[in-house]
């Protein structure tokens, strides 16, 4: 006679085995909440401002004399670059127009 009371054990072996996502991994995928205008005119924008950095500050600057227009210009473009992202600079602006140059880069 079978009592169905009693449990049948499982004695079976199972493995479990997740399927890998179709997922492709994309090194650039930061740049993508923007569009590729923005990021250019944020390309121009550093660009620019570090040309009037260099503009404003290269006489009167300490840091910017001494030095030819393509040093200058290198120096005012990473200042202009720093600002954006925020962490500053090389040197400090010694000019008013710089400072409302170098205040405007943080806006």
């Amino acid at each position: 006679m079978v009592s169905f009371l009693n449990a049948i054990p499982d004695n079976s072996l199972r493995i479990i085995v997740r399927k890998t996502p179709a997922v492709s991994i994309d090194l650039l995928s930061s740049l993508k909440p923007f569009s590729r205008n923005l990021w250019l005119l944020v390309f121009v924008i550093f660009i620019y401002a570090g040309i009037l950095v260099c503009i404003m500050e290269r006489q009167d600057n300490e840091a910017l004399q001494d030095r030819s227009i393509l040093s200058q210009l290198a120096m005012s473009v990473w200042y202009a670059f720093g600002n954006i992202v925020g962490y500053g600079g090389d040197f400090h602006s010694s000019t008013a127009a710089g400072r409302l140059l170098t205040a405007s880069l943080y806006i």
